[in-house]
């Protein structure tokens, strides 16, 4: 029977050595395959640096292509910049016309006609900057202002000059406050009806004078800052002041009345008006003022006259020195 339990034994080794030597072989079979399956399994894993790489590239440009246009000062960045300063002084201007950080200013200030006539209609054109309200006012002498008009920071405004308007016309456009002005006057020349341009001091007197040339009687007097001269034929005495101006009364006195006040001392040199001169030279305002005391006493003369300045165009007199004296209705006077 041993030989029957020896075979068994060499199968059995037999059979290990077969097991073991397909089990070697086995596992050299599979060792070899599995480290390729491993390296192109590392190989893809490396495949997103390549991706990260064109991530990388795409995102540079479009940062590049949206920046440029914010900074460039091109059509859009320009009105951003030109009317930034604009809220800072409208904000406190609601109330009011204060300069803001000095940044006021006036662009222009002008009329469609800088020469027309009394009663006529011009248009003014302005424009403000660094301001919402202006004022505009309109003065008919030098210094005195009989209108005016709050105005919106650009814009135009229709205005009738006076009938009564006389040489110009001044617009004075005000920007900023009454403590810190900016200001810009224009001037509108008012023609004379025949479209000539006014003397400065007797206006249209240039214009053709009205009525005939008479002869008649006229009282003269010389005064300190100007003279008074009675025209018989008007009845009227003229007052012309010193600078141009002048103004007329009637003649109000009559024989019997008083012919000076007693109670009028004047200073040595000087005279008293008396009679008719004396008469408007003491009772109406400013006369006196604005004259002065006589020079010498009046005295009368023979000579031509033409028109009547209390009603209309202009009047002439002849001096007895040959000099003329031309009063205009609705301007001053002065002396040829």
């Amino acid at each position: 029977m041993p030989f029957p339990g020896h075979r068994p034994v060499r199968c059995v080794g037999v059979l290990c050595l077969l097991i073991v030597g397909f089990s070697l072989a086995g596992c050299g079979a599979a060792v070899e395959p599995i480290l390729p399956t491993v390296r192109p399994t590392l190989t893809p894993s490396i495949t997103p640096i390549p991706s990260a790489t064109r991530i990388e590239p795409t995102g540079v440009p479009s940062p590049t292509k949206i920046i440029p246009p914010t900074p460039t000062f091109g059509a859009s960045p320009t009105p951003l910049l030109g009317f930034a300063p604009s809220p800072l002084p409208y904000t406190p201007t609601l109330e009011g016309g204060g300069i803001v950080g000095g940044t006021v200013r006036i662009n222009y200030f002008t009329a469609d006609a800088l020469t027309t006539q009394p009663g006529s209609t011009i248009t003014l054109a302005w424009s403000l900057e660094g301001v919402k309200m202006g004022t505009i006012f309109r003065e008919v002498a030098e210094g005195e202002r009989d209108q005016s008009w709050v105005v919106p920071g650009t814009g135009t405004l229709q205005v009738t000059i006076p009938q009564t308007a006389k040489i110009e016309v001044r617009f004075t456009l005000l920007a900023g406050s009454e403590s810190s002005p900016l200001t810009q006057t224009l001037s509108v020349a008012l023609a004379c009806p025949d479209g000539t341009l006014p003397d400065p001091v007797m206006g249209c007197a240039s214009a053709p004078p009205s009525g005939a040339i008479l002869p008649g009687l006229v009282a003269q007097q010389p005064f300190q800052r100007g003279l008074m001269l009675w025209v018989q034929s008007q009845n009227r005495i003229y007052v012309l002041y010193e600078g141009g101006e002048w103004t007329s009364f009637p003649d109000q006195f009559r024989e019997g009345d008083a012919e000076s006040d007693p109670g009028i001392t004047p200073p040595e040199g000087v005279l008293q008006p008396i009679r008719g001169f004396g008469l408007v030279w003491r009772t109406q305002p400013n006369v006196r003022d604005r004259l002065g005391w006589a020079l010498g006493t009046e005295y009368a003369y023979q000579t031509t006259m033409e028109g009547n300045a209390s009603q209309e165009g202009v009047m002439t007199i002849t001096e007895n020195t040959g000099r003329v004296i031309a009063i205009h209705a609705g301007g001053g006077w002065l002396r040829r």
